[in-house]
């Protein structure tokens, strides 16, 4: 009996509670988005599957990383080629179950125009992480700086709060140029677009 050579096309939609997965052309299975759920999960597939997943900040992170790791192709598919992709086929629909089906249909016709994703070079997620979660800080101290601005008796209170709030500002910042120094990536985020409060 002939081995089945054909790779089973899987697409995927990422939340932070669930993943939706589309397996074939109808049925639609939710799968917990936690690490062993994940990994039970994926020990059920062909060796031969390939998997879409959206792009979506770092809820889609884990069931990346762990599928590689298992041997399977996974592509990481950008948000605004999805959209212009839906767009194409005249698709309206925007929720979990239609999403997954776009990406697996997405996977059927192009993939061959797509590139694998292979993980990251070592500190990039750290890396990622701080600059997350220092914009934001910078977005809080926006917020918290312009709503408390107008009320003079709370003024003291509000510097305070802001140089609090400055001062994290910087400690993030010498954890990312730590980063960039171990990494020697320096000289790379020189030619990027400076941060906000950002020290040469």
């Amino acid at each position: 009996m002939a081995m089945r050579t054909e790779a089973t096309d899987i697409g995927i939609d990422v939340s932070k509670a669930s993943l939706a997965v589309a397996h074939n052309e109808d049925a639609i299975a939710e799968i917990a988005s936690d690490a062993g759920s994940i990994r039970a999960w994926l020990k059920t597939l062909p060796g031969l599957a390939r998997i879409a997943v959206e792009a979506t900040g770092v809820f889609h992170v884990e069931l990346v990383e762990q599928a590689h790791r298992a041997g399977l192709v996974v592509y990481v598919v950008d948000g605004y080629r999805l959209n212009r992709y839906r767009e194409s086929i005249s698709g309206r629909a925007k929720d979990d179950a239609s999403d997954a089906r776009l990406l697996k249909r997405y996977l059927e016709r192009e993939a061959s125009e797509l590139r694998p994703w292979s993980p990251p070079p070592r500190g990039y997620r750290d890396l990622q992480r701080l600059l997350l979660r220092r914009a934001r800080l910078i977005q809080s101290r926006t917020r918290i700086d312009q709503s408390l601005r107008g009320l003079t008796e709370l003024g003291p209170s509000r510097r305070a709060l802001i140089r609090h709030i400055d001062q994290i500002d910087r400690l993030i910042l010498k954890r990312i140029r730590s980063v960039l120094r171990s990494q020697q990536w320096r000289s790379d985020a020189r030619g990027c677009r400076p941060w906000k409060g950002s020290e040469s």
